[in-house]
């Protein structure tokens, strides 16, 4: 968000500071590296300023922007000859997230990370941001689709070529990303895979989701312990940072060699210190110079010290000073470390659904990740929906004052534009319903796919899920080798817009599945003995869902061995001609039960659990099988674990 041209307004009164050395202490580090004018490796960011040992032992980072950050570096280490388009370059949730903890404990051998803090949830306030951001993401990925109207070339070599990097790269600012690299936006589970990351690590304590905006925190806890934010938002500046705060930008602070050697090394920073530079330019604090910048951004520093200095006389802007500055003044809320945070975005839907939620409001708003998807398409989040509109009712019910939240207001893409989804709250009757058919669907696919890694069974009823919105919208299943390149990586030299789009309807069922799964273990949490049985039960049923560094892989990076790729096959292929026929009724578990693998009921266009006396017929275009079709489906080469009944 930040304030536009603050930063480089103060950037010349920055500190240029070490705040560590591993090859000596900081007093002979700082006296090599001001006697050393040659080297070209230090000071890119303030070459005329001199360097001096820092006091500061303590840390505090912003948590999106470290995310964002560690994104943007990996981004620059693809290497050129690995991918041919910004989607097929992007790293995976498990490489973000390795990398984040290569550099946070970067840092650590320096200073003493205190804390770590993320968003849990952002006020009304925020909205306009919020929706700008999201139609800028959507603008972005228009541009870039106008660019590749017919697809995405690929590399024809399928191997998968690991990044190159190391400490330095991570904290180099001046590396730049190619163009190959750039025109969509960042993967729209960011920020949760690296929290994952983290708190799966040694880090776990000092990890916080707060119900809040992170800034505050960040700032609460330098002006309580002392020491450094590192952030990469400018509105930090004009939080209260205590009398010696300061705080570092990511772009600023830099790991360098020390004496020519990688093994030995200093970090260095270019700190911004509001208080001390305050006083220099000799206005109140920095709040009312920030303030005036933002109204005009075309202002000149002096101009701005001058108008900052006379806001106090000028009638007319005291209101929109104090207005400013109370956005700023906003108390920490308290909140309690768990070991299960919940991602940010639903612990937003969680804090808005409490009964001593923060802001008062009858409806529950959700900003739904955005996914990279064709644009001209139904929104890939349709797929699911069902199942996020349950989690989100059975919070309703479960945490608030009865009728106090009466609708969620789901925010996603609808064509060009981002609009809100609004949903009633669901009767429990009906929310127990499709939770216990949702239970059955997972219980058969363990039936049938017992042997299978847990990522590749979720992803398979990822797939499920899929399918059952193709057809409870009167829509043609995709073609066989469509699925399975949904699961096991597409192999045409082009990636078509068609399959952008289902791999961000597989994302948004698995994604939803998290969701689910989180808010079930908050109520259940919640709830305690009063609890519906259904609820822990299901939770235990999806305890074994994956992390999203494994659950949702990148593009031809699949998570499975190549042992069981036919198996998985079959049972796509077995899956895909149930459905495709009408019966629904193909498998039946080991209690000899004609159980659906999908539920689906075309008339309601509701999912139920069919058994073979409840089949329905559905009209469907005849298609031609394809080659993985004809050789797969031979009876010699289908798996014995199937038991396939006749279809009448």
């Amino acid at each position: 968000m930040g304030i536009p041209r603050l930063t480089s307004h103060l950037q010349p009164f920055a500190d240029r500071e070490v705040l560590g050395c591993s090859g000596g202490d900081l007093g002979t580090c700082t006296e090599h590296n001001n006697n050393n004018n040659n080297n070209n490796i230090i000071n890119k960011n303030n070459n005329n300023h001199p360097i001096k040992p820092s006091n500061y032992s303590k840390i505090i980072i912003d948590g999106p922007g470290l995310a964002y950050w560690i994104y943007s570096r990996l981004q620059t280490c693809v290497p050129t000859s690995s991918s041919n388009n910004a989607l097929e370059a992007a790293p995976s949730y498990d490489e973000i997230g390795k990398a984040t903890l290569r550099y946070v404990d970067a840092l650590a051998g320096f200073m003493n990370v205190v804390a770590i803090y993320f968003d849990g949830y952002l006020p009304a306030r925020k909205r306009p941001v919020r929706q700008a951001r999201l139609a800028a993401y959507l603008k972005q990925t228009i541009a870039y689709q106008a660019i590749h109207p017919k697809g995405l070339k690929r590399q024809s070599n399928k191997t998968v070529v690991a990044l190159v990097y190391d400490d330095f790269s991570l904290f180099d600012a001046g590396r730049s990303i190619s163009a190959d690299q750039r025109g969509l936006p960042a993967p729209p589970f960011l920020v949760p895979a690296v929290i994952e990351a983290l708190h799966g690590s040694s880090f776990i304590d000092v990890v916080h989701v707060v119900p809040g905006e992170a800034d505050p925190y960040c700032a609460g806890a330098v002006a309580e312990f002392g020491g450094v934010v590192l952030t990469g938002d400018s509105d930090m500046l004009v939080h209260d940072l205590g009398p010696n705060g300061a705080v570092v930008f990511f772009n600023q602070l830099e790991l360098n060699p020390f004496k020519d050697s990688l093994e030995s090394r200093m970090l260095v920073a270019s700190m911004l210190k509001p208080d001390g530079i305050a006083e220099r330019l000799k206005v109140k604090d920095l709040q009312s110079l920030a303030f005036e910048i933002k109204k005009d951004s075309s202002l000149t520093l002096l101009e701005a010290i001058r108008r900052a200095r006379e806001t106090s006389s000028e009638a007319a802007d005291i209101q929109g000073l104090l207005d400013f500055r109370a956005e700023y003044a906003l108390k920490c809320n308290d909140f309690v470390h768990t070991d299960s945070p919940l991602d940010p975005r639903v612990s937003e839907v969680v804090l808005q659904a409490s009964e001593g939620a923060i802001e008062s409001s009858d409806a529950i708003d959700v900003y739904l990740p955005y996914l990279i998807e064709d644009p001209s398409r139904a929104s890939a989040w349709a797929v699911s929906s069902e199942l996020r509109h349950c989690a989100y009712s059975l919070l309703a019910q479960s945490t608030c004052a009865k009728g106090r939240k009466s609708q969620i207001n789901e925010w996603r893409s609808r064509g060009y534009r981002t609009v809100p989804s609004k949903l009633l709250i669901m009767e429990r009757e009906e929310c127990m319903k499709l939770l216990t058919d949702f239970k059955s669907r997972i219980m058969l696919l363990r039936d049938h796919l017992p042997d299978i890694t847990d990522s590749c069974s979720w992803g398979t009823l990822g797939l499920m899920e899929v399918c059952r919105w193709y057809l409870s919208t009167d829509r043609n299943l995709p073609s066989t080798d469509e699925l399975i390149g949904m699961i096991l990586g597409v192999s045409q030299k082009t990636l078509g817009w068609e399959d952008v789009h289902r791999s961000a309807q597989h994302q948004a069922s698995l994604y939803s599945f998290r969701m689910l799964k989180q808010i079930l273990h908050y109520c259940v949490r919640a709830q305690g003995d009063s609890v519906d049985a259904e609820l822990p039960d299901l939770l235990t049923v999806m305890k074994n869902l994956p992390g999203l560094l494994t659950l949702i892989p990148s593009p031809d990076r699949p998570t499975i061995a190549p042992a069981q790729e036919q198996y998985l096959k079959t049972f796509i292929i077995l899956m895909r001609k149930s459905l495709n026929e009408g019966d629904t009724a193909i498998m039946k578990n080991d209690h000899d039960t004609k159980t659906s693998v999908l539920k689906h009921d075309a008339s309601s266009h509701k999912g139920i659990v069919m058994t073979g006396g409840q089949r329905k017929k559905r009209k469907t275009r005849s298609k031609k099988p394809s080659q993985s079709d004809r050789e797969t489906l031979n009876p010699e080469r289908v798996s014995n674990r199937f038991n396939v009944l006749g279809t009448n």
